[in-house]
Parts: structure tokens; sequence; C-alpha cells
């Protein structure tokens, strides 16, 4: 929807980039997205202001942060 910019990598992370919408700043964005994947366990990095850096993991987890993310923009 143009509300993120996924980095692609060659690494286990990627970097999600949430950009300024009129539900609020990329930053804003970011941060509650940080805490509410942190309140469901799932641990990601907040950096630069307005990304997440996720680390992939197991398929469970993986799972479990699809679920979560697509939840929290539901």
């Amino acid at each position: 929807d143009g509300a993120y910019r996924l980095y692609p990598s060659a690494t286990n992370f990627v970097l999600l980039r949430f950009k300024d919408t009129a539900s609020g700043t990329g930053s804003e964005r970011a941060k509650e997205m940080f805490e509410s994947l942190k309140r469901e366990g799932i641990l990601v990095r907040y950096i630069l202001g307005d990304c997440l850096r996720i680390t992939a993991g197991t398929e469970k987890e993986n799972d479990a942060l699809l679920s979560a993310f697509f939840a929290h923009i539901a």
C-alpha cells in the first residue's frame, strides 16, 4: 500500500521502513509497531527512527510475527 518499504537483504534480517501516512509519521508508526510486537513477545530492533530490523527466525516465529504485524495494521 506504499506505507512501508521492505529493503532486500542477503543476510538473515530485513529492514522495514515505515513511511509517513495520514495515521502518523513513519517514526511514530514504527515505534507503535515495535511496542505492539514487544507486547506479543516478538522482539525486533527499532532503528534509524522509522525502521524495524527483523531477523528471520523459525517458521513458527515468522508465522507469529506476520500474524501480530497484520493484526496491528488491521
